[in-house]
């Protein structure tokens, strides 16, 4: 047995003696199906031989042995009865708290001058990923979420099997202040993810990268495979917003989770960097290219690509991190950087080159060895953003129509909006 699933077992055998010897005196989570009540007849918990054995995994079987997956099994069981939920009365004292001191904050600044935030838009998606269509429409992606208290992981992150899955929505945004608009939902094809399940659900391409095609069309690329605290997807979809469809094509070399794209001068997309198949920590230096050298470019509307291959770069791109920041230069190459300081590169899509640049002036961190991760660099990671900085996703979240100082964890007190 390894060091890593010796720690396990003995962590589960700690959880289980503390379950077994401790009266819960919290009350019990409102049973969310008919299951039993595992606090039912007394105060403290009380959990059946029976319930123990459907609830052990064969895997856990094999990897720790029966009394460890016994163990773990009425950890699980016990764990979920404790009442560890985001009470609906702190949630709308929160709401009620961050409208107040909003508006505070806002009475400073003059409306005629800075402009204000009219509407909040009821919306049913959370726009993890965001992409303003050339038909006025906006596209709107993210995941099913996996938990509705907003002091855990919402997102399915860690997660394998249907419940890792993404969803998507087009908004037609209103005509005046008080109309929220039009909501579409535009799912993602079903995909059957290389997970070892075997269960078909719509494509996890949240925490995957995006950037639009010549003809207005969206080549998302990468994605969430489960697991490992951010496993990259080889997925690659486009979202054609003149038939308001999802287009799969042919699947990358490498997962990505966390990538970055950009559309180069020849109209090609390029995706560098993000995650890999292998977890967090693994970021890939691989390049690769949409479509690939030879095959044509989509230009007009109804050129929607189906089925397409992507190619590599003969170069790669050493980023230690995932999400490094791309831009298309006149000259048609690409200038890349980084989050440290010394990760800057001009990349040529013509000779598929890359050029080292000198370090930035900022100095974080900068780290001499490559492609080793930074030591000094920041590892720790929550969940999956459209952008550099990681936080928790609340749940619901707030987006304006117009932007503006974004509120945390808002409530159920008031419709589910959007980022």
């Amino acid at each position: 047995m390894t060091s890593r699933r010796l720690g396990a077992a003995l962590a589960a055998t700690a959880v289980t003696v503390a379950l077994s010897t401790t009266t819960i005196l919290t009350a019990p989570a409102p049973a969310a199906s008919a299951a039993p009540n595992p606090f039912e007849g007394n105060h403290g918990l009380r959990i059946t031989g029976e319930q123990v054995q459907s609830e052990v995994r064969t895997a856990e079987v094999a990897a720790f042995g029966r009394p460890a997956a016994e163990a773990m099994a009425r950890d699980r069981i016990g764990l979920r009865a404790v009442q560890t939920d985001y009470p609906q009365t702190t949630r709308t004292n929160r709401f009620n708290m961050l409208t107040r001191t909003q508006a505070e904050f806002n009475s400073a600044f003059d409306p005629a001058k800075f402009g204000r935030f009219k509407q909040y838009i009821p919306s049913p998606e959370f726009a993890d990923h965001i992409a303003l269509l050339p038909t006025g429409k906006v596209l709107m992606f993210s995941f099913e979420s996996v938990e509705d208290n907003p002091q855990k992981e919402t997102a399915p992150t860690d997660v394998i099997g249907k419940q890792n899955a993404g969803r998507a929505y087009l908004w037609t945004p209103p005509a005046n202040d008080t109309d929220p608009g039009e909501f579409k939902a535009v799912p993602p094809p079903e995909v059957n993810m290389p997970d070892g399940l075997d269960e078909k659900r719509p494509a996890p391409f949240f925490c995957a990268g995006h950037s639009y095609l010549p003809n207005g069309m969206v080549g998302v690329f990468g994605g969430n495979l489960g697991g490992n605290g951010g496993t990259g997807a080889k997925l690659a979809l486009v979202f054609d917003p003149w038939t308001e469809t999802w287009h799969q094509e042919q699947d990358m070399s490498v997962g990505r989770w966390y990538p970055s794209v950009v559309t180069g001068a020849d109209g090609r997309q390029t995706i560098m960097s993000g995650q890999s198949e292998l977890g967090f920590g693994t970021p890939t230096p691989v390049v690769e290219r949409f479509p690939a050298k030879g095959t044509d470019v989509p230009y007009a509307k109804s050129a929607a690509p189906d089925n397409v291959a992507l190619d590599r770069w003969k170069a790669d791109a050493p980023y230690r991190m995932d999400y490094p920041h791309l831009f298309s230069l006149r000259d048609g190459k690409i200038y890349g950087f980084g989050r440290s300081s010394d990760q800057q590169f001009v990349f040529d899509p013509a000779n598929e080159t890359r050029e080292t640049l000198p370090s930035r002036p900022d100095g974080f961190p900068a780290c001499t060895a490559r492609p080793s991760p930074c030591p000094t660099a920041p590892t720790a990671r929550t969940r999956c953003s459209s952008s550099a900085a990681t936080t928790r996703t609340p749940t619901p979240s707030s987006s304006r129509a117009a932007g503006g100082p974004r509120t945390s964890r808002a409530t159920s007190a008031a419709p589910r909006t959007t980022r």
